[in-house]
């Protein structure tokens, strides 16, 4: 996330002359455009020969540094630039990362770190979150495949020949009810608030509204659990 623009939305919200309304409108409309707000984090690694990175056309070079320069937006390997785009994955001696362009909206080149492998490989990305702390948005990819976004549609196709995983994606499917339904529900409530609120008092209606986005959260976070779950049991009892 641009620290600049983080910055720039905490001054706004800081301001005193900001009315409330306009502070509850730009943290719900920061709660969900940062799920979108991936970019390409810089990075420097000096090592052995278990450096490496692999380019789209499965040509793996081993070097022994790779680091990122944001200016110019490319990867130096060994002093060789290379386009983040021309990255499908990299390894350090510690880390290994992803290229997840093919699992995101505009196809802007983003890195994800594996945190577990195995015939799913799983890979996490942490997004700060205003005055929240971070979250994880995950990814994964079958037999070093394109990654895809761990969603139900593609994990249903992918796991379905493991009948406990499948099991672990119908109570994350229950879940996704619960969470949309507290969610959509809780965020129509906050902007009728804001419009009833507009020069007057603030409205009842922005309460609940966040009292209901609320409980949303840990809900969130439970079905990214019950998805790594199925994930994990698919990697370890094949």
């Amino acid at each position: 996330m641009d620290c600049q623009h983080c910055c720039g939305v905490n001054q706004l919200l800081d301001n005193k002359t900001t009315s409330f309304p306009w502070r509850v409108l730009i943290n719900l409309s920061f709660f969900f455009i940062i799920i979108n707000s991936l970019t390409v984090q810089g990075q420097s690694y000096t090592g052995g020969n278990k450096n490496f990175i692999e380019l789209n056309n499965g040509e793996k070079i081993e070097v022994k540094r790779i680091e990122f320069r944001p200016i110019k937006r490319v990867f130096l390997a060994d002093g060789i630039e290379y386009k983040p785009r021309q990255i499908k994955f990299y390894q350090n001696n510690n880390s290994f990362y992803a290229n997840a362009k093919n699992a995101l909206l505009f196809g802007q080149s983003t890195f994800v770190r594996r945190v577990d492998s195995g015939r799913i490989n799983l890979y996490s990305y942490k997004i700060p979150r205003n005055f929240m702390g971070t979250f994880s948005v995950d990814f994964y990819n079958k037999d070093d495949g394109d990654l895809k976004r761990t969603r139900i549609r593609f994990l249903k196709e992918d796991l379905k020949d493991n009948e406990k995983s499948l099991k672990y994606l119908r109570q994350t499917r229950q879940l996704d009810f619960l969470y949309y339904g507290l969610a959509l529900t809780g965020t129509s409530l906050v902007i009728l608030g804001i419009f009833d609120s507009w020069g007057g008092d603030t409205s009842p209606l922005v309460y609940v509204g966040f009292g209901m986005l609320v409980p949303s959260l840990p809900i969130m976070f439970l079905r990214s659990n019950k998805k790594r779950k199925a994930l994990n049991i698919y990697n370890y009892t094949l």
